[in-house]
């Protein structure tokens, strides 16, 4: 019973991004194991987290929530660029993520939710 239910499972690659030359090389990579399946989803997720300017002894951190908009704004228009070319024949496959906050937290919370979803 757990082999029928494992081979109805929704599959999912994921693929982190930051724009940068490497992370679209990781793109192709996960684009390339998403066509080889036509029942895998492709989710790429770029996470925006706040930098802390440091004035003297504390840290200012009150233009956060206004800096933390304008920078989801722009991934939310940057992330459908950056993977449109190399992924344009997976269509509706492709799910885009922006999130915010620590990197390294956010991909596992959303491969996590990813491997729940189905």
């Amino acid at each position: 019973m757990d082999e029928a239910r494992g081979r109805s499972r929704r599959r999912v690659v994921l693929a982190a991004v930051d724009y940068g030359e490497a992370s679209g090389l990781a793109l192709e990579s996960a684009a390339d194991l998403a066509r080889a399946d036509p029942k895998m989803e492709l989710h790429v997720v770029h996470v925006v987290s706040p930098s802390y300017p440091i004035k003297h002894d504390h840290v200012d951190t009150s233009y956060l929530p206004q800096e933390l908009e304008r920078a989801g704004e722009y991934a939310k228009i940057d992330l459908p660029k950056f993977y449109a070319e190399s992924i344009r024949e997976l269509g509706p496959r492709v799910v885009g993520h922006v999130c915010f906050g620590t990197p390294a937290r956010e991909i596992m919370l959303l491969a996590g939710h990813c491997t729940r979803m189905g």
